[in-house]
């Protein structure tokens, strides 16, 4: 991909009035690995209480905006050229007024009202954007396997990865916390998650998290309280760090992992599938509990969570959202095909400021016509029956299920081209499995197929169409 260079305006968040276009740029270069010097800028205050929007990031290349109306939307980069595209969306992210921006391969939009604005272009010497945060001061901070750069006015500084980082996605988050140490969790060599931190011109301590259930990242929480890391079902406080405080979890999280939030009291509402609780990190025996099974659009896993300023959940999963009060009571259910706009697997979801005044309207549940290919050695299959499922689970030995059980599941039979058509499909996050019995040497055989997930809102006059479902021995 080409990459393209900005105004100096727009490698300059502090000095920019507002979004920016493409352009020219003297680039400042990067410098070797060093120490920044501290950053003494102030603050910058929040925005004023206000309704806003909620934000779900899902299939790389949009974002979902439920406005303060409840009326959904897609946002999409602005109409640019190849040279200005900043590559794949991966995650939203606040800066310390309460502005939401989109992550990319190579920069950052900021959400609008109606499209995704290029706003900061990574410079050449970065190369790309693996994971990024907002300081409390508003400067920003990237990393990627080359290590952690710090933008500090017109100046790009880097921080030595000490050899930690050796491979692209190394780094899972970034925090800083009370005292301006900077937190890092990335994955070693053995592929298990590690937290560092360090303060200013001072190497990376390890925390040892031996007695820490270690999933493959955690998250930070800076609050008005305390500095904490989330990961798997432990929380974790950190104020005095190397040191560290694990806080004992309620049975309803014993199992998975999923995101977490801060409530504007400081209580953490945690999850695992479509489990929720609520506690106070130093009182977690008196904890509220709300458990997946009461609730309509969350049967699976907890893909994303959002808290606005009402203190209001916004709880994105692979079978709907559901919104739920601050008390752990669930105020609006909408499952999987009632709002086609929200048929997606969102990965990342963020509120601006107290949210929308009014909830979205949910219709009833709707349906497409899907359409494939079945083709199983390079060759098209006719009159071949065919099984399709939204997604496949895996046995103990890690080879794929049936669709037996799975809920939504279809079947069909090709025609004499190969050609595969299941009315009725419901709207929904899909990740594409089926299943095919053939005749292999003369035995009958069961081969599976399982594709990238899509959409259903990506379908066309209600018809979404796979292409060729590829089979192979």
């Amino acid at each position: 991909m080409q990459r393209r260079s900005l105004v100096p305006c727009v490698l300059l968040l502090s000095a920019c009035p507002g979004p920016v276009s493409a352009v020219i740029v003297t680039e400042t270069p990067v410098a070797q690995p060093s120490a920044p010097e501290p950053v003494t800028e102030p603050t910058p205050p929040p925005r004023p209480p206000a309704p806003g929007p909620i934000l779900a990031l899902g299939g790389f290349e949009n974002v979902t905006r439920i406005g303060v109306d409840g009326h959904i939307e897609i946002l999409q980069p602005e109409d640019s050229d190849d040279d200005e595209d900043l590559g794949v969306l991966d995650d939203l992210i606040i800066d310390p007024q309460g502005k939401i921006f989109a992550t990319a391969d190579f920069g950052l939009y900021e959400v609008g009202e109606s499209t995704l604005i290029p706003y900061l272009e990574l410079p050449e010497s970065i190369q790309s954007m693996d994971t990024a945060i907002f300081g409390p001061d508003g400067s920003l901070w990237v990393a990627n396997a080359g290590g952690i750069y710090h933008r500090v006015g017109e100046r790009w500084d880097s921080i030595n990865g000490d050899g930690l980082l050796d491979r692209p996605r190394a780094v899972a988050h970034l925090g800083i916390d009370h005292a301006d140490r900077l937190w890092m969790t990335y994955l070693g060599a053995d592929w298990e998650a590690r937290v560092t931190f360090r303060s200013h011109g001072e190497p990376w301590r390890p925390i040892d998290l031996s007695a820490v259930a270690i999933g493959p990242e955690a998250s930070f929480f800076r609050s008005a309280d305390g500095f904490y890391l989330h990961f798997d079902s432990d929380l974790v406080i950190a104020d005095e760090p190397p040191a560290i405080q694990v806080v004992p979890m309620p049975g309803a999280l014993s199992m998975g992992i999923g995101p977490a939030v801060q409530l504007s009291n400081g209580d953490f509402v945690l999850t695992a599938d479509c489990n929720m609780v609520r506690l106070d990190p130093h009182e977690p025996e008196a904890a509220t509990v709300l458990l997946g099974e009461t609730l309509r659009a969350c049967s699976g896993t907890t893909d994303s969570l959002a808290v606005d300023g009402n203190d209001r959940l916004w709880l994105f999963s692979d079978t709907g959202l559901e919104v739920i009060g601050p008390d752990m009571t669930p105020l609006a259910s909408y499952p999987m095909g009632t709002i086609p706009a929200l048929a997606e697997t969102f990965f990342a979801a963020r509120a601006d400021n107290l949210g929308p005044t009014t909830l979205p309207q949910a219709g009833p549940v709707q349906h497409a016509r899907l359409l494939a290919t079945v083709v199983f050695h390079d060759m098209p299959m006719a009159n071949t029956p065919v099984e399709f499922c939204r997604y496949y689970d895996s046995d103990s030995n890690g080879a794929p299920s049936p669709c037996d059980g799975a809920s939504p599941a279809y079947s069909g039979k090709t025609d004499r081209n190969g050609r595969l058509q299941i009315d009725g499909v419901q709207y929904g996050a899909y990740h594409p499995f089926a299943k095919i019995t053939v005749k292999v040497d003369g035995k009958t055989t069961t081969r599976w197929h399982w594709g990238a997930p899509f959409g259903m809102q990506m379908a066309v006059d209600g018809v979404i169409d796979l292409g060729s479902l590829d089979f192979y021995d």
